[in-house]
């Protein structure tokens, strides 16, 4: 998601953002060709060019912390202690996305929002932004339903690796 957003730039805020995504650069590496081929006013990408790859280095290396400042959020703590599905999820012979482990562990998504990933939950948020009400509800099923389920993959993943390491 932090590739996909350019609100933590100088002189971005929320229109300015909107207006990139528009123009179609919809992520930092859209945003930095861009940059090269001059399609950005000389002063943003003098500014803001540094600040990006900065920020890729930052998401390369799971440092929320580069953000913090960046974002306005003086109280957040983004020290937590973070799991990485996607690891344990491999240590355990799944080499699938995420959807696909659900399906294969048992795990339902409603009729709904089949289909529906991370760039076709970006674009439900525009179409709600543009009036579309149904997109919101659509969007919040999307995201109750991945925070539901990562809560079930996690049990699970603990689960199948303890029982794997004590079996070793």
């Amino acid at each position: 998601m932090l590739r996909n957003t350019f609100i933590h730039l100088p002189g971005t805020g929320p229109q300015r953002e909107r207006a990139l995504w528009d123009e179609g650069i919809l992520d930092c590496y859209q945003f930095l060709a861009a940059a090269e081929e001059g399609v950005l006013p000389a002063r943003t990408a003098e500014q803001a060019v540094p600040v990006v790859r900065q920020s890729l280095d930052a998401v390369g290396q799971g440092d929320a912390r580069f953000f913090k400042p960046l974002l306005h959020f003086p109280q957040a703590r983004l020290d937590q202690a973070r799991v990485e599905l996607r690891f344990v999820l491999a240590s355990l012979g799944y080499r699938d996305g995420l959807k696909m482990v659900e399906r294969s562990l048992g795990l339902k998504r409603d009729p709904a929002i089949q289909g529906v990933d991370g760039f076709e939950a970006v674009r439900l948020w525009h179409r709600f932004r543009r009036g579309d009400r149904g997109a919101l509800e659509k969007l919040v099923l999307y995201n109750l339903t991945d925070v539901v389920n990562l809560v079930e993959l996690t049990e699970a993943t603990m689960v199948s690796s303890l029982m794997r390491s004590s079996l070793m």
